[in-house]
């Protein structure tokens, strides 16, 4: 059975309209991170990240701004974009409950307006759906994607909506999410349909995460708050290789994230006696980004070296207070590094 979660329409005019006085707000500290396994320009995958605290007010609407720099491209109804899933807790049951599926391209003109659609009305520039199954249903979850207008623009490039019916309502209620489900962890992967900047620099994924008020199926507006994501574009690792008359050699670089030294990442070192590399050992990079490893080279061989590094999401406690960002239209309260990961040339060796 396919269910959609998603706002009535009273849900809908109440996040225009709310004023910004008499929030009944728990703590909420949403979470977002991007995360690129190739991180340098043009198509590649983007995977995002988003978190929300069980303790926290459930979430009513999520808007993610893809930095300017960014591309994102249209694709045909039912094209297989990439992956998704995550973890909500079943407040019907008191379950917490793991999600898996696809995200999928579907035709914007069947999102315009309810019933299918009354999180964002209007004509969108691209709708993906994550068809999430669950306990043997499938939720699919739209998400709106357009470039953005106005003052947003100073948020972003693109702008990705999605909305989130009220688990913590009663059964039956208008608004009132299968399973009563609400979203603590969720996770997408668009394999090609975004393009990564082609300039080098740090870059901002800004999120606005707006809660419910408590048991009312209503959006506090007066509650949202902003979460960041800092990517450094490209990702990079360099390779080098010295060799001395007793056959000792010396493969180093250097990892940056854009303009910023990989610190205390693992590098891993590939070598082979064709270009087809193993595993080999692995070292953690200095406060400037730079590796070293070491060994000693079979004698009249030939040897290949790669090395790669992968990077994983971080917290950034000094994300909010970042003074290269403008301030946004909300209070923020997280921020990340996002992952990325890079592999070096591979280099040829012969003693």
């Amino acid at each position: 059975m396919n269910r959609k979660l998603r706002l009535a329409t009273l849900v809908a005019g109440a996040l225009a309209g709310l004023a910004l006085a008499g929030s009944a707000l728990a703590a909420y500290t949403p979470t977002i991170a991007v995360t690129h396994t190739v991180a340098t320009g043009g198509a590649h995958p983007a995977t995002i990240h988003a978190k929300v605290a069980q303790s926290d007010d459930p979430t009513a609407q999520v808007q993610i701004f893809a930095p300017t720099g960014y591309t994102i491209a249209t694709e045909a109804p039912n094209t297989t974009l990439g992956k998704a899933s995550g973890t909500v807790f079943a407040r019907d049951t008191g379950l917490t409950l793991p999600l898996e599926g696809t995200v999928v391209a579907a035709d914007p003109a069947q999102y315009t307006g309810p019933p299918s659609n009354v999180c964002s009305p209007g004509t969108h520039f691209a709708v993906w759906l994550l068809n999430l199954s669950v306990a043997g249903q499938t939720i699919a979850l739209p998400i709106y994607v357009d470039p953005t207008t106005g003052p947003q623009t100073a948020l972003g490039a693109y702008k990705l909506v999605s909305c989130f019916a009220a688990p913590d309502t009663p059964v039956g209620s208008p608004n009132h999410a299968p399973f009563g489900a609400q979203l603590l962890d969720a996770t997408f992967t668009i394999d090609s349909a975004i393009s990564l900047p082609a300039s080098a620099g740090t870059y901002v994924w800004r999120a606005l995460f707006t809660p419910y008020t408590p048991g009312t199926g209503i959006p506090n507006a007066a509650g949202t708050r902003e979460a960041r994501s800092f990517v450094g574009l490209p990702g990079t690792i360099s390779i080098r290789a010295t060799v001395k008359k007793n056959r000792q050699y010396t493969v180093s670089g250097v990892a940056k994230a854009g303009p910023t030294p990989a610190a205390g990442a693992i590098v891993t070192l590939y070598r082979g006696a064709t270009a087809k590399v193993v595993k080999a050992s692995t070292k953690t990079t200095s406060a400037t980004g730079a590796y070293s490893f070491s060994g000693k080279l079979a004698k009249k061989k030939t040897t290949y070296f790669q090395t790669r590094i992968s990077v994983a999401e971080s917290d950034n406690s000094a994300g909010c207070t970042d003074a290269s960002v403008p301030a946004g239209p909300v209070p923020c309260v997280s921020a990340t590094f996002g992952g990325w990961a890079a592999a070096s040339s591979t280099i040829r060796i012969r003693t």
